[in-house]
C-alpha cells in the first residue's frame, strides 16, 4: 500500500475552510472476548435470508465503472451488521481490507459484513470537496446494494476510514448521519459538520507521534499559505460538543501506550471517545501488516474494535480496547 503524505493535511485543512459548503451537503484473526458471539449458525436453523455475494464487485455509478470488496459470512442466524471501510490516500481496497485491517476475514467469521470501496484516480484519492457528489453516491450505492439483502440490517452500518480515508469517513457521514450508526475515524480528523440535532457514535484514533496529521496541532503550509490546526483532543472536544455530550472528558488506560478519553451522555448522538497512542505514527494499530509513517502499536486491535462496535452498539470502548489486542507482529 502506498503511505499517505502530506495530500492529505492539504484536503483536511482544506475541509476546515468550507465547513459550510460540506454542511450544505448533506444540511490473523484473533477471537477476543469482546467478539467471540459470532451471528454466524448452521444452515439447519430456521432462519432464511438471502446472503450478499462475496467478493469483487462492480457497480456504475453516473455512467462510471467503479468497483469494491465484499466479505460476508458463510451463513446465518439473524440478520448482520455492515461495516464499509474507506482507505487512505493512494490506497487499495484490498490491501486495506486484507492486508491492513484483516476485515475482509475476520469480519465475516465474526457474524459481520464487510464492504471496502476503491477510491478513484491514480494515485487513489476520496473526493472530499471536489468531486465528493459523485464519492457520496458511489458510497450510498454501495451501502445500498449490500443493504439490499435480506441477511444485513441496514439500521446498523459502520463507516469507518484511514488517513484521507478518515476524513472522508467524516465528512461522509456527517452527511448521513441518519443512515449510519458509527463513525470510526483513524489519523485522520475533519472538522465537526454533523447535524445540529445528530451525531452518530463516533471513535477517533490517533497517535502522539504523528508526522502527518501532527497530535497537538500547529500551522500548516497549504497552497502557499498557512492554516493554523487545532490539537487532535481539541478536534475531538469539538465533536463531542456538537453532540451535545456533558459527560466526561474521562480518560481510560487499556495499555502502556494506549488511552481511551471519553464523552458521554450526548443529547443529540454520541458518545464520542478518543483513543490515544503514544508513540504512535500514521498508522491503523494492530494492523495485521503494517504499512505506516511512524510506529504501529499492537496493544490494541481497532480492527477488533470496529468489531464489537458493529456487534454492538453500546458497547464501552475502553473495556474492549483491553480485550482487543493486536493482530499483527509484535513491535511492527
Amino acid at each position: 500500500m502506498r503511505r499517505p503524505g502530506r495530500p492529505l493535511l492539504a484536503l483536511v485543512s482544506a475541509v476546515a475552510l468550507a465547513v459550510g459548503l460540506i454542511a450544505c451537503a448533506g444540511s490473523s484473526d484473533s477471537a477476543s472476548p469482546a467478539t467471540t458471539a459470532p451471528h454466524t449458525t448452521s444452515t439447519t436453523r430456521a432462519f432464511r435470508c438471502d446472503p450478499p455475494a462475496s467478493g469483487h464487485q462492480t457497480i456504475e455509478v453516473d455512467g462510471t465503472t467503479r468497483t469494491f470488496e465484499v466479505g460476508a459470512p458463510a451463513s446465518y442466524d439473524r440478520r448482520v451488521p455492515m461495516v464499509l471501510l474507506l482507505h487512505g490516500f493512494g490506497g487499495s481496497a484490498t490491501e486495506f481490507g486484507k492486508d491492513t485491517t484483516g476485515l475482509l476475514g475476520t469480519g465475516p467469521r465474526h457474524g459481520v459484513v464487510v464492504a471496502v470501496p476503491q477510491a478513484s484516480g491514480d494515485p487513489a484519492s476520496w473526493g472530499i470537496i471536489d468531486g465528493f457528489d459523485a464519492d457520496q453516491t458511489f458510497i450510498d450505492d454501495v451501502i445500498a446494494q449490500v443493504t439490499s439483502s435480506s441477511c444485513v440490517d441496514p439500521k446498523r452500518v459502520i463507516v469507518a476510514g484511514f488517513s484521507a480515508g478518515s476524513a472522508m469517513t467524516g465528512v461522509y457521514g456527517c452527511s448521513r448521519a441518519d443512515r449510519v450508526e458509527a463513525l470510526v475515524m483513524v489519523s485522520g480528523l475533519p472538522p465537526a459538520v454533523c447535524p445540529k440535532d445528530h451525531t452518530p457514535r463516533v471513535l477517533v484514533v490517533n497517535g502522539t507521534a504523528d508526522p502527518v496529521v501532527a497530535f497537538e496541532g500547529g500551522n500548516q503550509q497549504v497552497n502557499g499559505g498557512v492554516i493554523p490546526l487545532a490539537s487532535i483532543p481539541d478536534s475531538v472536544a469539538s465533536w463531542a460538543a456538537r453532540a451535545g455530550c456533558t459527560g466526561g472528558p474521562a480518560d481510560t488506560k487499556v495499555g502502556a501506550d494506549v488511552a481511551v478519553r471519553a464523552w458521554t451522555s450526548c443529547a443529540h448522538g454520541g458518545p464520542v471517545d478518543l483513543t490515544i497512542v503514544t508513540g504512535g505514527g500514521h498508522a491503523w494499530p494492530g494492523a495485521v501488516i503494517p504499512a505506516a509513517t511512524g510506529g504501529t502499536t499492537q496493544t490494541v486491535s481497532v480492527s477488533c474494535v470496529v468489531r464489537a462496535i458493529a456487534l454492538d452498539a453500546e458497547v464501552s470502548v475502553s473495556k474492549v480496547a483491553s480485550r482487543c489486542p493486536g493482530e499483527g507482529p509484535k513491535g511492527g
